[in-house]
């Protein structure tokens, strides 16, 4: 199974530094710790659906609706295959 990241490491960093950020200003200010943790959630929840929504439109659509619907049977299992890893992952514990 090839892995693709779904965030950059430059996104996956920003979002780890401002929950711990968070984490680390619970004992001082806990409310806007929490707001800010709360604000990192929803930026990462963001991410994740802007970047599943172009993979979705890219790549993985793209490979079965190319030319008109006349596509080579292995390209759908390769394209059922990449939808079934994508969800596979998205559901793991």
């Amino acid at each position: 199974m090839t892995e693709h990241r779904l965030l950059s490491a430059d996104e996956r960093e920003e979002l780890a530094t401002r929950l711990q950020r968070a984490v680390d200003n619970f004992v001082d200010t806990p409310h806007r710790a929490v707001e800010a943790a709360d604000n990192a959630l929803a930026d990462m929840v963001t991410c994740l659906t802007n970047a599943l929504a172009a993979r979705q439109q890219g790549t993985l659509r793209a490979n079965w609706q190319r030319q008109e619907n006349r596509v080579e049977s292995e390209a759908l299992r390769i394209a059922l295959q990449e939808y079934r890893e994508l969800t596979v992952r998205m559901l793991a514990p």
